[in-house]
């Protein structure tokens, strides 16, 4: 069985040159235990004394705590892409390091689902040679492996064991960063996912957050009813904008009133009666009021005015 997380005082692979999928393989092993020792060496006898080795050692066997994936037929993740070290880990451990860094129970599959996505699988793909380079004809993709290696000894540099180790440690630091950012953004997406599954409950018209949440390609799929959100802004002014057919799309399931459009302040006051009325948008997408109320009575009357 694999090593259990509080098990993990050392950690081994390999030295020399480094890739991103060694990188991250190590500082996600870091998150459940800072303190770990890392070891980088192909010495079997050195590998033996660690509590479990990634990138090296030849075989992919979780049982005797060795995740490699240099060897042909190397296993395959979830999304049809060859597992590296980095996914190796992300399979076995990757329910305990989201929750290790703040992720609730109940959600830490969906945060390990999306950020093996996000990240872990393109590391994967480019270390196996299954990623598409370039962005454009003689456009090279900077990628988090470029980034990796932006920390390794130039060939006019120092090139001793040393050198490379120290270097690693750097990479391995700033992928740390990198995976908690991911880890921090995939948990706030499903965040504000289910509350906005719970806010649309039943399909009104006009769905009302008190705070604002990413909403829109939630709320579009779980939705034909919905017109309007309503939701605050920096700025002491509430939102009144106007859901659109599908995401991406710039068009309206219903546009707000034509006569609106480009009105502000009085204007837009005297247009629709409501006080405290400041803007809407020339596209007819967005108005807003200076109050929840006010937004509110903008988005009741766009729902029962004929626009023009």
């Amino acid at each position: 069985m694999i090593v259990g997380k509080n098990m993990i005082r050392v950690i081994a692979t390999h030295n020399g040159p480094f890739h991103a999928d060694d990188a991250v393989a190590v500082a996600a092993l870091r998150v459940l235990n800072p303190e770990a020792k890392v070891i980088r060496t192909r010495n079997p006898e050195l590998l033996a004394t660690a509590d479990i080795r990634v990138d090296v050692g030849g075989v992919y066997d979780p049982a005797n705590n060795t995740l490699d994936h240099h060897f042909k037929d190397s296993p395959e993740g979830p999304l049809g892409v060859r597992l590296s070290s980095a996914g190796m880990v992300w399979l076995h451990f990757g329910e305990q390091i989201v929750q290790a860094l703040g992720v609730s129970a109940d959600n830490a599959k969906a945060v390990t689902d999306e950020v093996y996505k996000s990240l872990i699988a393109a590391v994967d793909a480019g270390d196996n040679g299954q990623s598409e380079p370039y962005a454009a004809p003689g456009v090279e993709n900077f990628t988090l492996a470029h980034a990796v290696g932006t920390f390794s000894p130039s060939w006019d540099e120092d090139q001793s064991p040393a050198s490379f180790d120290a270097a690693f440690e750097a990479a391995v630091k700033m992928v740390d960063q990198v995976l908690r950012g991911q880890v921090r953004m995939a948990y706030g997406s499903i965040k504000a996912r289910n509350i906005v599954l719970e806010a649309c409950a039943g399909d009104p018209e006009v769905v009302v957050f008190d705070k604002f949440v990413p909403w829109a390609d939630t709320l579009i799929d779980a939705t034909r009813q919905t017109k309007f959100v309503v939701f605050p802004s920096p700025g002491d002014t509430w939102m009144v904008q106007c859901v659109p057919p599908a995401t991406g799309s710039f068009d309206k399931r219903l546009p707000l009133p034509a006569d609106w459009a480009g009105a502000r302040d009085a204007a837009l006051e005297e247009i629709t009666g409501v006080p405290g009325a400041v803007f809407c948008h020339p596209g007819a997408f967005i108005c807003g009021a200076r109050t929840k109320d006010g937004a509110l009575a903008l988005a009741e009357l766009a729902l029962g005015k004929e626009t023009k």
